[in-house]
């Protein structure tokens, strides 16, 4: 009796520490922006420019979602504004394979978002207009976070030249 009460012990601590032991062993999600349009966005006297398209791709096996947008808006390397927030409240599943080769015919485990407003905060037009500068670069941060609630996360970022015509 005290030998079986032994055998389930080690057995249950077995079970138990593998089921521990998967939220170390999944990896963390990767994500990348294999394209976007358009490249360079014009605005003149508008708060916001946008992204007609977006392609997100994930080239892990790990099931994804996209969880956080941020920005931050730069001239000469020198950081003018950052936007805090996330732009969007959302929360996109993109779905985890091995396969890491955007194909346009089957574009399998790309997400497309369309028509993404993006903000262009007075700050950085004030900036711009007192310094006459007409362009300036905003850094776009992706995050994204395992689907298996493990809390992993990795960010990306694309650098989008923003062109401002001062009249």
């Amino acid at each position: 009796m005290k030998r079986n009460i032994i055998i389930v012990s080690l057995l249950s601590v077995i079970v138990l520490s593998i089921i521990a032991s998967c939220s170390f062993i999944t990896p963390a999600p990767e994500l990348t922006i294999p394209f976007y349009t358009p490249v360079i966005a014009n605005v003149n006297g508008m708060d916001y420019f946008t992204i007609d398209t977006i392609y997100l791709k994930n080239v892990s096996t790990v099931d994804a979602r996209l969880v956080e947008i941020n920005c931050e808006y730069y001239h000469n390397a020198v950081l003018l504004h950052e936007w805090p927030d996330n732009v969007a409240d959302f929360s996109v599943f993109i779905p985890g394979t091995p396969d890491t080769i955007l194909d346009e015919a089957n574009p399998c485990n790309v997400v497309k978002l369309y028509n993404m407003p993006f903000p262009f905060p007075t700050e950085v037009q004030d900036s711009m207009a007192l310094h006459d500068w007409t362009e300036v670069n905003c850094i776009i941060y992706f995050t994204v976070e395992d689907d298996y609630g493990y809390g992993k996360r990795f960010t990306t970022s694309i650098n989008y030249p923003i062109e401002y015509f001062i009249p």
